[in-house]
């Protein structure tokens, strides 16, 4: 018997999706399933939709009356609104700046070159998507809490003024019917 320690099984890190997606070409010997162009067009289309989203659905909440007035922290709400802004235009030219790499291909990727050229650009969307999902989405995150705080003060606030209203005897809330008006009616057709 000898003194060596047994060999440790290392854990492979998961294969990127462009390593997967070029060992099951490789791998199965299929290169019937070319990748195409539009395949690499659809992840900006889709990831620039994500930026709009985000935009668009940040505004939407901002917009609902009496939210601004309702957020308590305003210098909080200030900087990520911001901060937001700017990351959102200089994601945008990021963006843009990946899609102009491959914005006048189209068709199937032939060349073994293009092949290369296609994978680097999905590594590159690869990463502009997970800083998305780690620098605009927590600011997003947090304009939906502080905008839901405001919410549920407005909703306190209507709340207790109904019960003002409840209480004030001004007001007209126990009205009781004194006669069947309908059964009036009945009897006389």
């Amino acid at each position: 018997m000898s003194n060596e320690k047994p060999v440790e099984v290392v854990q492979q890190k998961p294969l990127n999706e462009a390593q997967k997606l070029l060992a099951g070409i490789y791998a199965t010997g299929d290169t019937e399933k070319q990748q195409n162009w539009s395949d690499i067009e659809g992840f900006y289309c889709t990831l620039m939709a994500a930026l709009v989203s985000a935009n668009s659905e940040t505004i939407n909440m901002l917009r609902i009356p009496g939210i601004l007035s309702h957020i308590q922290d305003k210098a909080a709400a200030k900087l990520a609104i911001d901060g937001l802004d700017s990351d959102i235009q200089q994601f945008a030219k990021e963006l843009n700046g990946i899609h102009d790499l491959h914005k006048d291909k189209s068709g199937p990727i032939d060349s073994p070159d293009d092949l290369t050229k296609c994978f680097s650009i999905f590594e590159l969307y690869m990463a502009f998507q997970t800083r998305y999902h780690s620098v605009i989405m927590p600011t997003v995150e947090l304009i939906a809490e502080l905008c839901t705080t405001a919410a549920k003060a407005i909703s306190a606030e209507a709340e207790a003024t109904a019960q003002e209203q409840l209480q004030d005897p001004s007001v007209i809330s126990d009205i009781e019917v004194k006669e069947n008006t309908t059964e009036t009616i009945r009897g006389e057709l």
